[in-house]
């Protein structure tokens, strides 16, 4: 209790110090209601795309497209954990579980 009322007083302080900076103006890509929309926007495509393309597919291309939208410019490393992380999750659901995700044009 006593920790969470100095991180209290710590963040009004912090935040009274970048009250005094001036406004940094952001870049289009970087405004919060273009991210949000443009995240959007992948979701709903990421739904139509899912039958044609696969689950496997459709997930890696969101995770991927996503990941370089909001700026992580390591290609190799995001995409081998896209592929760890939704290939992992195919084979739980599908082979696991029971639970068949569509396969689109790779034959899984």
């Amino acid at each position: 209790m006593l920790l969470s009322i100095f991180l209290f007083f710590e963040k009004s302080a912090v935040s009274a110090e970048k009250e005094e900076e001036p406004a940094q103006v952001l870049s289009f890509s970087k405004r919060p209601a273009v991210q949000v929309a443009v995240t959007g926007l992948a979701i709903v495509i990421y739904a139509f795309s899912i039958e044609p393309l696969g689950f496997l597919l459709s997930s890696i291309l969101l995770g991927f497209g996503l990941a370089y939208w909001y700026g992580y410019r390591k290609h190799f490393v995001n995409l081998g954990t896209m592929v760890t992380i939704v290939l992992s999750l195919y084979l739980l659901l599908n082979k696991v579980m029971g639970i068949h995700l569509p396969q689109g044009i790779l034959p899984l």
